[in-house]
């Protein structure tokens, strides 16, 4: 029992240290003091399916070469791709000659997920809209697709032979 609560208090001790006291706390957006763009790898390669996912997921896309992407005080890079924030702050694709990087500036994030949750939701999507195309290139038909509670996706394709 004693070396439970010695744990105990030694998981929570650490994390009060830390905490920021009322007084002092500020709204997060009030502390950047100086922003960048980061770079987010992913395994996106087919701009159509990249677009067809943004959009399926409800996003506005601009797709040009190009295309700025706005930062921080004005900073700016580009991309293939770019989603419109509110905030002023976008967020693009760039390809770097294998895939599509995220490009975007991280503290000024205005999504409704976390980044991590947006680039596995994308990649989801990406992965079915992929397998989507490539049916209906060979003549296949999405019968069925369920979703699973674990997250698995089951698709059964059908074609009619010639």
């Amino acid at each position: 029992m004693f070396g439970r609560l010695i744990l105990a208090l030694l998981l929570v001790a650490p994390a009060a240290a830390f905490a920021p006291m009322a007084s002092r706390a500020m709204p997060r957006k009030a502390v950047v003091s100086m922003s960048h763009f980061s770079n987010v790898k992913t395994e996106l390669r087919e701009k159509s399916a990249l677009v067809s996912s943004l959009q399926t997921l409800g996003h506005k896309v601009v797709v040009e070469d190009n295309v700025e992407v706005r930062g921080y005080q004005g900073m700016t890079t580009t991309a293939d791709v770019v989603l419109r924030q509110e905030n002023g702050h976008d967020i693009g694709f760039a390809h770097d000659g294998v895939s599509y990087q995220m490009v975007t500036d991280l503290a000024f994030w205005e999504q409704s997920v976390s980044v991590e949750h947006f680039v596995e939701k994308l990649t989801v999507q990406y992965a079915l809209t992929s397998i989507q195309e490539t049916a209906d290139n060979q003549g296949y038909e999405v019968q069925e697709q369920v979703n699973q509670q674990d997250g698995t996706i089951s698709m059964v394709l059908t074609r009619w032979a010639p």
